[in-house]
């Protein structure tokens, strides 16, 4: 038997309330303030299509069984359940009406999908026929796609230095090394700022410390603790290098080189713009004097 799950039916759709609307106090209140919700903002909606769309996914995973099932379905068919197939025409499904506003189609929609999850639930005989007709509907399409260009980048101009990047040309698109590059630093700069504070935290509490044993002429345990404040000083200088590194790196000065070649890249776009100016007024001249014509 197979549990189902409960659709609520679709409130009416409308708009949402404006905000300087003033409303009252108490469940009555409330109730007119939902009424303006529209139904793909109510969680009476929301959760429950929420449910089934987890169940889809869930019910396409395959279990020993599932595997018990498909094997006795497969004296028959010969072949198995493609659940990739049908994973991916469920999300595919579910992405492309995504933001669908339309009563009447969100309803035609989720009952299809109720459907769906029965007959992947039951594991009939055409579940397994269904599977490859979409992998084969699928291969199709991703030999028919178009692969995106890809850019290569250009010189467009001067990365100015600063405490995570030493001075580079600036390339567009931007690589994803010099990206990731910048984000790294980032990330360890914040990391050294958290640490020099919880050592300069640690480091005063020792020094309070060493001085009120001082004052109390308690000699036991402040050797070890004058040995573990110098550690602690020798971490303050490995962060302080760290800072001296970041410094160095914005004070940084392009090369010869650099300029060079940043220089030659912008003279050659700046022509290549030109001639392509040049070829877009010999294209409305020779418009012009074939319409006079």
């Amino acid at each position: 038997m197979v549990k189902k799950l409960k659709l609520p039916s679709l409130p009416p759709l409308r708009p949402l309330l404006p905000p300087n609307l003033k409303v009252g106090r108490g469940q009555a209140a409330k109730e007119e303030v939902k009424k303006g919700i529209p139904f793909f903002r109510d969680p009476v909606h929301t959760i429950p299509t929420r449910a089934l769309y987890r169940s889809l996914l869930r019910s396409t995973r395959s279990t020993p069984l599932k595997s018990d099932a498909v094997a006795s379905l497969q004296t028959e068919e010969g072949s198995e359940v493609n659940w990739g197939a049908l994973r991916r025409n469920i999300r595919e499904a579910w992405k492309k009406r995504n933001g669908n506003t339309s009563i009447p189609q969100t309803s035609t929609f989720l009952t299809t999908q109720q459907n769906l999850l029965a007959r992947l639930l039951e594991l009939k005989p055409e579940t397994i026929q269904y599977s490859h007709t979409l992998a084969t509907r699928q291969s199709a399409a991703d030999e028919r796609a178009i692969p995106p260009p890809t850019r290569k980048p250009y010189l467009a101009g001067y990365l100015r230095p600063t405490h995570f990047n030493p001075p580079l040309p600036r390339l567009k698109p931007q690589p994803l090394s010099i990206t990731l590059m910048i984000k790294k630093r980032i990330a360890a700069r914040a990391r050294r700022l958290e640490y020099q504070r919880t050592n300069t935290e640690v480091w005063n509490d020792i020094h309070s410390e060493m001085g009120l044993m001082r004052r109390l002429h308690e000699r036991e345990g402040l050797e070890d603790m004058k040995g573990f404040r110098e550690q602690m000083e020798g971490l303050r200088e490995g962060v302080q290098r760290g800072y001296e590194r970041d410094e160095r790196r914005k004070s940084g000065v392009f090369g010869y080189g650099v300029v060079r070649r940043v220089e030659r890249a912008r003279r050659g776009r700046q022509e290549w713009k030109r001639l392509k100016a040049g070829e877009g007024k010999g294209k409305q001249e020779q418009s012009k004097s074939v319409s006079e014509v």
